[in-house]
């Protein structure tokens, strides 16, 4: 069996052969704390591959709370920026066909339907309609 040359090794050898596990546990402990083990974290692999599929509950905390400010500015809003609103957002139609459904012309819609979302937005970040 060939002998390890460096200083620290040899010790521990001749320690392990002279029944001193003490010495030799303690090394092995201790080279699992040793800095050149370390590794920053820019080396570290991407984490976020092992994410979970479900929302964490901040996640679910924050979408609670933009669904309650969303309707509590909607509910604030005159009735008819809450109609363009809901035909362009949620029914997906243009401007041009929610302008015919409600009546008015394409100008006329096309500025209502800008006042009702700076208005929406205005509400929901103040927590009420501004």
């Amino acid at each position: 069996m060939k002998e390890p040359r460096t200083g620290r090794e040899h010790d521990l050898v001749v320690r392990a052969r002279e029944g001193d596990g003490e010495a030799l546990r303690h090394h092995l402990l201790t080279e699992k704390r040793a800095g050149g083990r370390e590794v920053t974290r820019g080396a570290r692999p991407n984490s976020s591959a092992f994410r979970g599929r479900e929302p964490s509950p901040s996640e679910v905390a924050i979408g609670e709370e933009t669904r309650r400010r969303a309707a509590e500015a909607l509910s604030e809003l005159p009735e008819d920026h809450r109609e363009v609103l809901a035909l362009v957002q949620v029914e997906g139609l243009t401007l041009a066909d929610a302008a015919v459904r409600m009546g008015r012309s394409y100008e006329a819609t096309k500025k209502l339907y800008g006042r009702a979302a700076s208005r929406l937005a205005k509400g929901m970040a103040t927590g009420r309609d501004t």
